[in-house]
């Protein structure tokens, strides 16, 4: 069947759902003004079939463009989901290359092994921190450290000395007591100073996995928050 019609000036070429959406998929960067001019209501199912496969089969540089092209039409859902689902597999990713080596892997073992590109991975990386879905993780650790601390303190009371000590210490981090080994001062200079002497560059901080960067930093906003309450006991006695 041809997809051609008489105009009464000649033949004019019919444009199919499918020319519809090569069209579209030719444009670097589409807007929905550009979804309106181009695709017509029954051509959009088809569209979106054709984006979703195009999803789950590119991957690394090409997968990357697909997300740009259509960057100014994906919802911040999506995106969330999206953030989600590249921070998993990028931390599942570092954790097996620290497991089988000791040593982290560089942007492009981490590009081969997740299928992202490296792009996306050096962005993620350097801006994971800012996300606003980094808090939601940072939640999931406050809520799992209960349970944690309780099965803690379920083995200190069956004889576990090493369970004890651990329970005994970390109760004393968020009452504010002070100890050997605690986090006691978040320097402006960049480094965790300890009871003990000991500190911790930002940049070694910064060297740790994703996840014990998190358990750090919420340590630290623990430690911070108890002895803010400390201090507020202490004014009012």
């Amino acid at each position: 069947m041809s997809n051609t019609i008489n105009t009464g000036k000649g033949l004019q070429k019919v444009a199919t759902t499918k020319s519809r959406i090569a069209e579209i998929m030719a444009i670097p960067v589409v807007t929905r003004e550009d979804v309106n001019r181009l695709i017509r209501p029954q051509d959009r199912d088809a569209l979106a079939k054709h984006i979703s496969k195009l999803g789950t089969t590119l991957k690394g540089e090409e997968l990357e463009r697909l997300n740009e092209q259509w960057d100014l039409l994906i919802t911040q859902e999506t995106k969330n989901q999206t953030w989600e689902e590249n921070h998993r597999i990028i931390t599942n990713a570092m954790y097996q290359h620290l497991e089988d080596y000791a040593r982290f892997p560089s942007h492009s073992k981490l590009a081969k092994d997740t299928g992202l590109s490296r792009k996306t991975i050096a962005k993620h990386l350097k801006e994971y921190d800012k996300h606003p879905m980094y808090e939601t993780e940072l939640q999931k650790f406050r809520y799992y450290s209960t349970r944690v601390l309780g099965k803690v303190a379920q083995q200190a009371t069956q004889g576990d000395m090493k369970a004890a000590r651990l329970y005994l210490e970390t109760v004393a981090v968020l009452s504010g007591a002070p100890r050997p080994g605690t986090v006691n001062n978040f320097t402006q200079n960049n480094f965790l100073q300890f009871n003990n002497g000991q500190a911790i560059t930002q940049q070694a901080l910064n060297s740790l996995p994703l996840e014990v960067q998190a358990q750090v930093q919420q340590l630290i906003l623990n430690a911070a928050g108890a002895a803010a309450s400390a201090g507020k006991v202490a004014s009012h006695e």
